[in-house]
């Protein structure tokens, strides 16, 4: 008798640690659920083609993007556009721009050109 409720305090051990294993799982399982439920509850942004909008704005003949700097303020949208449009227009271009690092050992510099010609 004795060996067989040892074998039984065995199997409850066993079955015990296998419904927590389960439970767990289960618990895990659904907060995962319910996590992506929610998430999915504030709606995905519409990127597709046809919600896309291009924005250039063409500066007004005969003058400048600066000389519209000169007569007050621009917006920062409106910068976007008259840029998009400057760039649409012109068939080739070149970049260019230097970024500085400092840290507590170096200086690190660097120097970026390119040029775009025909879209590449």
């Amino acid at each position: 008798m004795v060996k067989l409720r040892k074998g039984h305090t065995k199997l409850k051990l066993a079955l015990i640690a296998v419904l927590g294993f389960i439970i767990g799982l289960g618990g895990t399982v659904g907060i995962w659920w319910g996590y992506s439920y929610i998430q999915g509850l504030k709606g995905t942004p519409d990127i597709s083609v046809e919600n896309k909008q291009n924005y250039k704005l063409a500066t007004p003949e005969g003058k400048s993007y600066s000389d519209l700097l000169a007569e007050g303020p621009v917006s920062g949208l409106d910068t976007v556009g008259y840029l998009a449009w400057t760039l649409g227009q012109q068939s080739e271009y070149h970049s260019q721009s230097q970024t500085t690092s400092t840290a507590v050992i170096a200086t690190q510099t660097t120097n970026s050109y390119k040029d775009y010609k025909a879209g590449i």
